[in-house]
């Protein structure tokens, strides 16, 4: 699914996607609590009408129903699944679905309307759930999209086809067989009146038709939208219409003489929008992440919300944390001209911080406008400055625009004001990495040419101080250290050192692998050495800083990593492991339902990015299982959101999840190649080194042994 549905479940407000649904107060829109889906392979979400119940749908044809946050029961159904509705037969539509074949059905019966694709067709069917009856209502040779079904009775349901450019109708009150509407352009939403025969296509020039079924005639043709429609739905007693789409204006509709009210500046582009049972209000939500409460009377928000687990508009990449005065919050990267901050110990989101402030604006001439999105960000450990980078995604002569914008936290809340901004600041170069110092006001940025620039606060302001150009390819990520004393560039296949400030060259970190870039770079805390851990997209490094030596080479497709107060995170595929030394074993492994994308583990709680852009904490229980201590703490405040399942890791070294220790001789998936083999753990010699080895490294030639193996040293 584009973004998510919302449905009415008692007193609360339903958000459901095929990942997760999640509860919210229909008044307040405080959140209640959050049902994880992900693991039934969901393909959408959909309201069970007259009760409190929801239900996700996959295409291999089962639809699992959740009362609240129990699941109650999973419904069987036909593989290929691409929509679905379900209302209450009523005594208008009972009549209909008996002319049809449907004998059995009676008043008060669920009935499940479906489209499932079958090759280049679709068919169109209903499930009488009581006697588990299948009808077959249509069939079309294109695939079906935006199906819309009448409510509370199915008296009407109607669906598009793109490919032939037409609406299809069903009348359940007649024995009319299906109704075919020309379309001239794609259709974007459709609308069927609760009681009439009469359904509203919205298309993708902003058009709006209103169509009578019953006289096969447009009613009305209204077009005030520039673009996609995205939202139509009548309301209970079918007088107004809603329509909304990228314009960021809700219109209401009066169905009689077709005039319109419009609710203008909403936070962004609609996305999905749901009458309240009275009729009195009307939920939006709105990109990214937005949901408001519009009371129709007043034409005016009554209430607004964001959050992280709203399931509106565009994901998040990455999260960083920001030092204030009332303690560590959590910033999102990765997101459209913002970024959104979030109180971690509260779960509550706190503040949007608008990078390039500007009026919401559609496209022009049906071209979109350029995307600005926030790329890369750091905080200071003071609470006081906060450093972004964002970028377009518009070239100019193979040149995309970027702003680096150093603010200033302002008063004792989170107003942040912009202190000093640096277009292109690697000039035509993409910045691929920022680095703050510590305990010093300097901030490094990399560019993917291999250029480190230093900038420094000083007599009030953000000044370029130093520049050093490395000999690479590419660089793609920088760290500093604890103290600040070490800046580490990941690059090509290596890891250069080099002092901070003054960018003095420290030396390269090597391995004996060629032809993969460095990822990511962090100093994990260890207590035996001082080291650096690196990952490319084959191999996990670490070196001794000191020596300067490769300390470990595992071959495993690591995905992030994060340091932590003893060690290191390492995520791969949908497994958390903790390394506590600079051994290649972990000591401990958790797994999560879907693979992370980026992670940050601070002293109180574990905080990541799942596959869906959405930002989710680990549970008390499950930090307990990767740092003891944190349990103990009392994180139980932390909404817990993810599910224990078997690890795979712990079959991997043949121990228990959470007590992960050994020789890493075990085997992933079965595979018969060791995981965890490092060639140099057992080589004390570089002879030693090339014999019997499992790499493809050439051994020099022999004359060179005695030399090589004078230099070779290994702790």
């Amino acid at each position: 699914m584009d973004f998510a549905r919302v449905f009415w479940s008692g007193d609360n407000i339903a958000i459901g996607d095929e990942n997760r649904i999640c509860y919210r107060n229909k008044k307040t829109l405080a959140e209640q609590y959050i049902v994880d889906t992900a693991d039934k392979g969901g393909l959408g979400c959909v309201q069970i009408t007259g009760s409190k119940k929801v239900g996700v749908w996959n295409e291999k044809g089962a639809l699992t129903i959740y009362e609240g946050e129990k699941q109650i029961e999973t419904i069987p159904m036909e593989e290929g699944l691409t929509m679905m509705e379900v209302r209450l037969v009523g005594r208008r539509s009972v009549t209909g679905i008996q002319n049809r074949g449907g004998q059995s059905v009676r008043v008060g019966d669920t009935v499940i309307i479906y489209a499932k694709a079958h090759r280049s067709n679709s068919v169109i069917k209903m499930l009488i759930l009581r006697t588990k009856q299948i009808i077959q209502l249509a069939e079309v040779e294109s695939a079906a999209t935006h199906m819309s079904v009448s409510s509370p009775e199915p008296n009407t349901i109607a669906f598009a086809t793109p490919q032939t450019a037409s609406v299809h109708v069903i009348d359940l009150t007649t024995t009319v067989p299906t109704v075919q509407l020309p379309s001239t352009f794609r259709t974007t939403s459709l609308a069927v009146h609760p009681f009439s025969s009469i359904v509203s296509i919205g298309d993708s020039t902003g058009r709006i038709r209103t169509w009578s079924i019953s006289h096969e005639h447009t009613m009305k043709e209204a077009h005030w939208h520039a673009h996609s429609v995205s939202v139509l739905q009548y309301n209970s007693d079918g007088t107004t219409l809603i329509s909304g789409g990228e314009e960021s204006v809700l219109l209401l509709w009066n169905t009689r003489s077709w005039t319109s009210n419009k609710i203008a500046r909403l936070p962004g582009p609609i996305l999905t929008a749901q009458w309240f049972p009275d009729d009195a209000d009307v939920v939006v939500g709105c990109a990214p992440g937005t949901l408001l409460i519009i009371n129709v009377a007043e034409r005016k928000p009554s209430c607004v919300v964001h959050g992280e687990n709203l399931l509106l508009g565009q994901p998040c990449t990455g999260i960083k944390p920001m030092y204030v005065p009332t303690g560590v919050v959590l910033a999102l990267e990765g997101m459209d001209n913002m970024v959104r901050v979030f109180d971690p110990s509260k779960r509550q989101y706190l503040r949007t911080i608008k990078v390039a402030p500007s009026n919401v604006t559609s496209k022009v001439n049906n071209t979109p406008l350029p995307k600005i999105t926030v790329k890369h960000l750091v905080a200071s450990r003071s609470g006081q400055h906060l450093v972004t980078l964002e970028q377009s995604d518009v070239s100019l002569n193979g040149v995309y625009m970027s702003t680096m914008r150093f603010w200033n936290l302002s008063g004792d809340g989170l107003e942040w004001k912009v202190n000093t901004f640096i277009d292109n600041p690697h000039e035509e170069n993409i910045v691929t990495s920022l680095a703050m110092h510590r305990t010093r006001n300097i901030v490094v940025s990399t560019s993917k040419d291999g250029t480190q620039k230093q900038w420094k606060f000083t007599a009030g302001h953000w000044t370029h101080s130093a520049t050093l150009k490395l000999n690479c390819d590419e660089a793609l990520c920088n760290e500093l250290s604890d103290d600040g004393t070490v800046l580490a560039v990941g690059t090509d296949s290596c890891v250069s050192c080099v002092t901070c400030p003054g960018f003095q060259d420290l030396g390269v970190l090597t391995q004996h692998l060629t032809g993969s870039s460095i990822q990511q770079v962090v100093f994990p805390a260890f207590a035996e050495r001082q080291a650096v851990v690196a990952h490319c997209n084959t191999h996990l490094f670490g070196w001794d800083l000191a020596s300067r030596g490769l300390i470990f080479s595992i071959e495993i497709r690591i995905f992030t990593l994060s340091p932590c107060d003893a060690g290191y995170l390492a995520v791969t595929e949908s497994t958390i492991m903790r390394f506590d030394s600079s051994t290649p074993t972990p000591c401990c492994a958790l797994d999560l339902p879907s693979q992370p994308t980026a992670l940050l583990c601070l002293p109180t709680l574990v905080a990541f990015v799942d596959q869906a852009g959405t930002l989710k904490y680990l549970s008390a229980a499950e930090s307990g299982r990767l740092f003891p201590s944190m349990e103990a703490d009392g994180v139980g405040e932390i909404v817990e959101v993810v599910e224990e399942k078997a690890s795979g890791v712990s079959s991997l070294f043949s121990l228990s999840a959470g007590q992960v220790r050994g020789s890493g001789e075990g085997r992933i998936n079965g595979g018969a190649k060791p995981c965890f083999t490092d060639p140099l753990l057992s080589c004390k010699s570089l002879s030693a080194f090339y014999e019997g080895a499992t790499h493809s490294l050439q051994a020099p030639s022999v004359s060179l042994n005695p030399l090589l193996d004078s230099l070779f040293t290994y702790e």
